[in-house]
């Protein structure tokens, strides 16, 4: 398991954390995550971008297709998942807007936003285990 299901595999452990965080966020609300939420999804994600440079695997995806595409996109999402996950679990308003009369208003985009790089993180996991050949 050295190539592209390795690399799926360490992004199936991210998405494993950041949906557990998602979850007790829309359960919980904001501020009320204990910071370890987001502390499993930031090591997931340091692991996916190792795991990304390691030489081996940066080499299959210079070879595979869309393997380049890929590759930038899963630093985006989880560039992306990990901050809006900081936010969820590491501040007192979490996903919202804070209003002096209305107190806090969730904000849909980033509600949104976290949802479909969810949805796009596991597309992208599952296109890497796939382990395709090279380029056509």
């Amino acid at each position: 398991m050295r190539t592209g299901r390795l690399l799926a595999a360490r992004t199936d452990d991210f998405i494993e954390h950041t949906e557990k965080l998602w979850q007790a966020y829309q359960s919980l609300g904001p501020g009320k995550l204990e910071r370890s939420y987001f502390d499993d999804v930031e090591a997931a994600a340091a692991e996916v971008e190792h795991t990304i440079k390691e030489p081996n695997i940066a080499a299959w995806l210079e070879q595979v297709d869309r393997g380049i595409e890929l590759r930038d996109a899963l630093q985006t999402q989880t560039k992306q998942l990990s901050r809006l996950s900081r936010a969820c679990a590491c501040t007192p308003q979490g996903l919202s807007f804070i209003t002096g009369e209305a107190g806090l208003i969730p904000r849909r985009d980033q509600h949104e936003a976290f949802e479909s790089g969810l949805a796009t993180t596991r597309e992208i996991a599952t296109e890497l285990g796939e382990e395709r050949g090279g380029r056509k």
